[in-house]
């Protein structure tokens, strides 16, 4: 059976149909993969933990590094924050929380800091009125 066009001039831009779904596709992948991207952009050896967070949005990622000398590196949301500043640019960040309730901190340390490097920076945080969920690699269940 041979096929046979009914209409009585042909279609010009039939055959872009095909570059226009992959134009679309183009501009659809983008948006899929921001989607699944992690918040937050250092790789951490984050330490084993039976709890599970719950998921937050709009909160402030801090992160904890091993540094060469005696204090850790701190960065708040992928910027990185000298020791003698931290204070004031918590304060900055509590002022400008826009969200509701408590400024919320999602705090990222790496396995390899010692407590007594960790914890003043904890207990800095919760002074200052901050909500902090500690973030830990979940343990895998047997």
């Amino acid at each position: 059976m041979k096929l046979e066009l009914t209409i009585p001039q042909r279609p010009r831009l039939m055959h872009m149909l095909p570059v226009a779904d992959l134009i679309a596709l183009l501009f659809a992948f983008p948006l899929l993969i921001s989607h699944f991207s992690t918040m937050g952009g250092h790789r951490l050896e984050l330490p084993d933990s039976p709890l599970r967070i719950p998921s937050i949005d709009h909160a402030i990622v801090f992160e904890v590094l091993p540094s060469e000398g005696k204090q850790p590196q701190v960065w708040i949301n992928q910027e990185l924050v000298a020791s003698k500043n931290l204070t004031q640019r918590l304060t900055d960040i509590q002022s400008r929380w826009t969200y509701g309730g408590k400024p919320v901190v999602l705090f990222k340390r790496d396995k390899s800091l010692r407590i007594e490097q960790v914890s003043p920076l904890q207990n800095e945080l919760l002074q200052l009125g901050f909500e902090v969920y500690l973030v830990e690699k979940p343990k895998p269940t047997n």
